[in-house]
């Protein structure tokens, strides 16, 4: 199978400010746009900056190489390389592989700023059932799921959701138990 490295730059410019890897270029493109103006996990990357800052309209794309599969990474390490040795100022926040951004981790002044901006938001009813919609179907790793049994078994989480009960009215507790056997009567019709 075919795979592409590509490189991204205006369309009134044959400056390239980003170099990729895919093996469809057309979606490809179409997905960098997208997730430019609706992707807002990859929000910050510069690429989606640069290409919210021009308009996604703006934005083409070029073939640089033609390679295979098994090629792919060492290509495009090769010509993130060649832009930077040339002095070419790329949007890539890394020096290239199969996954973006693969190595790259927020500093953890980053992450305290990240966990800040989203503790207390409050989404709507839509918004939540839309990310539930989108999470259905999907599995967890194995690692991923020992840590969650791990998380949730420890003698910290089972006293905190102790106390958490105990503080509530029997008001709340009927209101509770009231809807989960509402939504399993939902479920079994």
């Amino acid at each position: 199978m075919e795979a592409y490295i590509y490189g991204l730059h205006l369309k009134e410019s044959t400056r390239i400010r980003y170099v990729g890897q895919t093996v469809n270029p057309s979606l490809r493109l179409t997905r960098h746009k997208t997730d430019a103006l609706h992707d807002s996990r990859h929000a910050h990357f510069p690429v989606y900056r640069w290409i919210r800052k021009h308009g996604p309209n703006r934005i083409q794309m070029t073939i640089l190489e033609v390679t295979s599969l098994d090629e792919v990474d060492k290509a495009e390490r090769a010509w993130i390389a060649k832009f930077r040795q040339e002095g070419t100022r790329l949007l890539n926040i890394s020096e290239g592989g199969s996954a973006p951004a693969r190595g790259v981790s927020p500093s953890a002044e980053t992450r305290k700023k990240i966990s800040l901006a989203l503790k207390g938001i409050k989404r709507s009813p839509e918004t939540r059932a839309k990310m539930s919609q989108a999470r259905k179907g999907t599995r967890m790793t194995d690692s991923a799921h020992a840590n969650h049994l791990k998380a949730h078994r420890s003698r910290e989480f089972k006293a905190k959701m102790r106390d958490i009960h105990a503080a509530r009215t029997p008001e709340q507790r009927t209101k509770i138990a009231l809807k989960i056997w509402e939504s399993r009567r939902a479920n079994c019709v």
